[in-house]
């Protein structure tokens, strides 16, 4: 049985240069209450919520590979919660909701996020154990309940 074992940094640790371009100066998280889902994307998952018209604030690791830089590569990384301007791939993904929430709620869940562990790369582990990882800190720190907890588990499980 395989063991998945934390990168430091969250997958950050020697890779030089910034992670990809947040455009929440473009478009800021408003302070009100919003929608947040759960996307699976081409298998790649990811928390957001629209922040503005074709406006996304994503939470989510990315695949990262730069022969550059140190091993492991590729390996996932996380950079923090990011805007993106988002395509027609972004509005018709398939969204699961998780709830409405504020904006107090939504800086709690980046918080947290920084302090789920990135793995490092074995074939196996991937963004949406991440994501599922983050779910569960998310209903330790009472961010969503129970009852949200295993809804969206089993909505994703019947879409895999």
């Amino acid at each position: 049985m395989l063991v998945a074992v934390p990168i430091a940094e969250q997958g950050r640790v020697g890779l030089n240069g910034l992670g990809p371009i947040d455009n929440a100066r473009l478009a800021p998280d408003p302070d009100t209450i919003l929608k947040l889902a759960e996307s699976p994307r081409d298998l790649h998952w990811s928390l957001s919520w629209r922040v503005g018209a074709g406006a996304w604030r994503h939470v989510h690791i990315d695949r990262h590979n730069d022969p550059s830089a140190p091993r492991p590569q590729p390996r996932y990384v996380y950079w923090g919660a990011q805007t993106k301007i988002g395509g027609s791939a972004t509005s018709q993904a398939q969204k699961i909701l998780v709830g409405s929430m504020d904006l107090r709620a939504r800086r709690a869940i980046e918080n947290i996020a920084w302090t789920v562990p990135v793995m490092q790369p074995d074939g196996i582990w991937n963004c949406q154990n991440w994501i599922n990882a983050l779910l569960l800190k998310l209903l330790e720190g009472r961010v969503i309940n129970q009852r949200t907890w295993e809804g969206v588990l089993n909505e994703v499980s019947r879409g895999e």
